[in-house]
C-alpha cells in the first residue's frame, strides 16, 4: 500500500501500528547532550564583559613624596588608575524541543526575533545543541526535564539571565527539583524566567 501523505485511519480511529510506533519513538528519543566542559566554553565565548575605572593609591610614591618634598600626607597622596573588568550576565534563551512542543513552532521563532539573548541553548532531557541565529530550528522529539539542562548551566558557574521557552509538561519530581536548582542559580546571581506556551501568536 502506498501512502501520498499521512497514513490512513481506520475504522476504529486509530493509527496503523507502523504510525503508532514512529509517534512512540519521536516522544521518547533523545539527542546525545553537549558536554558540561563544551558548554562552559560556550558561555564564556558569549559571556558579554566591559570595563570599570578606579583608583588604587600608591603608597610607596606616596610616602616617597611626603618626606622628599616635606609636604602633608593629604597633599602627597598619589593614584595608579585600574582597569577592572566588570563581568555581565550572559542572557540565554532556553528552548524545549522535546515532542510536545512540535505545534508551537511559530511562537518560539516569535521569541527568537524579538527577544534579545547571546545565545539560544535547545534541550530535551539535557542541552544538545546551540545556536546565535533563530533559522534552522531542531526537530522537536524526545521527552523533556527541566532540572537537568539548569544544572548544566549552573555547573559552568558562569552568571545568567535564562529566559526558558516550554509547554510545562514536566514530571513533578523534576519539578521539584528544578526548584532547588532555580534556589541554588539565583545565590549565585543568576536569573530565571519560564515562559509557557500554550498556543501560537
Amino acid at each position: 500500500m502506498h501512502y501520498e501523505q499521512q497514513p490512513p485511519t481506520f475504522f476504529h480511529k486509530r493509527p496503523p501500528i507502523i504510525t503508532q510506533k514512529v509517534q512512540k519513538q519521536a516522544k521518547t528519543k533523545s539527542r546525545i547532550p553537549i558536554s558540561d566542559e563544551q558548554l562552559k566554553r560556550l558561555l564564556l565565548q558569549h559571556k558579554p564583559s566591559n570595563y570599570i575605572h578606579t583608583q588604587k593609591i600608591n603608597i610607596k610614591r606616596t610616602l616617597l613624596t611626603h618626606l622628599a618634598y616635606q609636604k602633608n600626607l593629604e597633599e602627597s597622596i598619589n593614584f595608579n588608575r585600574i582597569k577592572l573588568t566588570n563581568h555581565l550576565a550572559v542572557k540565554l534563551l532556553l528552548v524545549d524541543t522535546s515532542y510536545s512542543m512540535n505545534p508551537h513552532t511559530e511562537t518560539i521563532r516569535y521569541y527568537l526575533k524579538n527577544w534579545n539573548y547571546d545565545i539560544i541553548l535547545f534541550h530535551d532531557q539535557s542541552i544538545f545543541d546551540y545556536n546565535k541565529s533563530e533559522i534552522p530550528l531542531p526537530k522537536f522529539i524526545g521527552g523533556t526535564s527541566f532540572y537537568t539542562p539548569l544544572k548544566q548551566i549552573k555547573e559552568t558557574k558562569i552568571k545568567a539571565e535564562i529566559l526558558h521557552l516550554t509547554d510545562g509538561d514536566n514530571s513533578p519530581n523534576d519539578q521539584t527539583k528544578t526548584e532547588q536548582i532555580v534556589k541554588l542559580l539565583s545565590q549565585k546571581g543568576s536569573t530565571y524566567k519560564r515562559i509557557i506556551i500554550k498556543e501560537d501568536h
